[in-house]
């Protein structure tokens, strides 16, 4: 058995635990983090929270047979975290908290957090920018609205001054398509690391998103995650789940990373893999 830092973070790491297994390890393994029982985990693929920035951890992961492998890291650092609640979220599951996050998204410097805590946090889009740190914590909800009408819309192609050229925001199947802007979306945007522990629930099955999911009713459905032309974006974890099409679509994007993410969409859903 050997141990691999795949990814570090000012908050989180992931580990590859390599015995032979494939996406479920041969055994459990029991994971202490300077000395204390962090968790017990039977994924080859692990994700552990709650570290501190620039701080120097000694991970050690034990077998059930006795095996026992210990790697040290450094946390990144951080400069500040932004709280969305004293932006003015409210997360109570029942007002709008979109405006309050994007607020919080907006302000945030280079090598800050913007942090969602526990909580339900009703949204339509938040959009991403470069040098970004957003984390979703334990427990917490971002609760997707289902009304079609209270989402912007990317046209599809948008004709430039000089009638050269062309200018490609919303795509559908391949081709440039007006379509709603997704729960969370990047256009152009850089250096981005969105993690947590916390979900993302497009309750696409509440509304009329899954009901004649080939016809454009506006604009196309929107994605959970969506990314145009991004490039070295880190998405960690995260519970995906009821999108309203594609969960996870990258677009003309590079250098992307997706490392233990949970997706979870009803078999009979339309056009929600991914």
């Amino acid at each position: 058995m050997e141990i691999r830092l795949l990814f570090k973070s000012a908050r989180s790491a992931v580990i590859e635990i390599a015995d032979g297994g494939i996406y479920y390890t041969r055994e459990p393994y029991d994971i202490m983090v300077n000395g204390h029982a962090c968790l017990q985990t039977n994924r080859v693929i692990t994700s552990i929270w709650g570290l501190k920035p620039d701080s120097i951890y000694h991970i050690q992961v034990q077998g059930s047979s006795g095996g026992k492998k210990e790697l040290k890291l450094q946390t990144e650092k951080e400069f500040v975290t932004l709280d969305v609640r004293e932006f003015g979220a409210r997360g109570d599951g029942k007002c709008d908290d979109t405006l309050p996050i994007q607020a919080a998204i907006m302000a945030c410097p280079k090598d800050g957090r913007v942090l969602i805590p526990k909580g339900t946090y009703r949204v339509t889009s938040l959009f991403l920018k470069s040098d970004l740190r957003l984390e979703l914590a334990k427990d917490s909800v971002l609760l997707a609205e289902t009304d079609r009408s209270r989402y912007p819309i990317f046209p599809g192609l948008i004709e430039s001054y000089d009638e050269t050229k062309e200018y490609n925001l919303g795509t559908w199947e391949g081709n440039p398509l007006p379509m709603f802007t997704g729960i969370i979306t990047g256009i152009h945007v850089e250096n981005v690391l969105l993690y947590g522990e916390g979900t993302i629930d497009g309750r696409a099955g509440e509304g009329d998103w899954w009901e004649n999911p080939k016809v454009m009713r506006g604009a196309f459905r929107p994605r959970l995650l969506f990314l145009n032309r991004c490039s070295n974006i880190t998405v960690q974890g995260i519970h995906w789940k009821n999108s309203p099409a594609w969960t996870i679509h990258p677009y003309f994007s590079n250098d992307l990373t997706f490392l233990d993410l949970d997706i979870n969409n009803p078999t009979d859903s339309p056009n929600t893999d991914g």
